[in-house]
This record gives C-alpha cells, sequence and structure tokens, in this order.
C-alpha cells in the first residue's frame, strides 16, 4: 500500500514478524544484506529473556528497506513465511 511504501521510505525501518524463535541477529542481517547496508536488527524478547519471533531491521538507506521489504515479505525463512511491513522511527 501507499502509505507504507512512504513510512519505509522516511524511516529505513522494518517490523520482521513470524521468524524462527532460534534465529539470530547475524541470520537476519544476511537475510537483508543483499538489499543495501543493514545498521542494526533488533530481537523482541519476551519477559523471560526467550525471543518472539519478531524483530526490527534498521537500513542504512532508505530505499534498501523498501526493496527488501517488497522482495522478502511472505517468502520463506528457515521453514516459516516472514511477514514484513514498515516500522516508525525508533522511539
Amino acid at each position: 500500500n501507499f502509505q507504507a511504501k512512504e513510512i519505509c521510505d522516511f524511516t529505513g525501518r522494518l517490523f520482521v514478524r513470524n521468524l524462527p524463535f532460534n534465529c539470530a541477529e547475524r541470520e537476519i542481517s544476511g537475510l537483508f544484506e543483499p538489499f543495501g547496508e543493514v545498521e542494526n536488527v533488533h530481537i523482541v524478547l519476551d519477559e523471560k529473556l526467550k525471543p518472539k519471533g519478531i524483530a526490527f531491521v534498521q537500513f542504512k538507506k532508505m530505499k534498501a528497506a523498501r526493496k527488501a521489504m517488497e522482495e522478502l515479505d511472505g517468502k520463506p525463512f528457515k521453514g516459516r513465511l516472514v511477514h514484513i511491513i514498515p516500522a516508525k522511527r525508533q522511539p
């Protein structure tokens, strides 16, 4: 959708869900790096400090985030279909 792509172009940050729970930051970076330089990957943890299967990926260039979202949303990663939407800037 148009608004989602605009947010992605503005922030360069993506929200990724349905990730495997045993996935490491370097594996997520490896998935996204073909689209551009990844500045940061943040895996969200629950109250027991276990991964929740979601992460935020911050690209250096905003257009790279948009391309990654368009190419990877709904695609398999380590046996699961990942879902990607643009994220607002980190508070």
